[in-house]
């Protein structure tokens, strides 16, 4: 996080019209040290769950931008056409990146309801 918060800095000291961040750590980032420069987000999966909006229509005046999460649900279809035999399924994520978990979370709860016996993996 130190790095990203150097990377907002040096940015903002090129004094840009506008902040595009692609990531959900380096929206975090971008939240806690800017203000009045337009932020806009990409590649993030949950805003509301990295802390920088409430909801849709309540979050900070200057920041926007597109949020959506993988369709977890439609992995496990084609997981099950490409390996018909596979039953066990785990990933590899990051627990310390809320992005991570939040993603995470619903590989599980999909692989569960598509009766896949998951590991975990750190």
């Amino acid at each position: 996080m130190t790095i990203l918060h150097s990377m907002v800095d040096s940015a903002l000291s090129d004094q840009p019209d506008l902040l595009l961040t692609i990531s959900t750590s380096a929206l975090q980032s971008a939240v806690q040290r800017v203000r009045g420069t337009p932020v806009v987000f990409t590649m993030v999966s949950n805003p509301f769950g990295a802390g920088v909006a409430e909801s849709d229509p309540d979050h900070l005046a200057n920041v926007t931008g597109a949020y959506g999460a993988n369709d977890t649900e439609e992995m496990m279809l084609i997981i099950k056409q490409v390996m018909p035999r596979a039953r066990r399924l785990g990933a590899m994520f990051a627990p310390t990146e809320i992005n991570s978990v939040y993603s995470h979370d619903l590989l599980v709860a999909s692989a569960k309801k598509a009766k896949f016996d998951w590991c975990r993996l750190v």
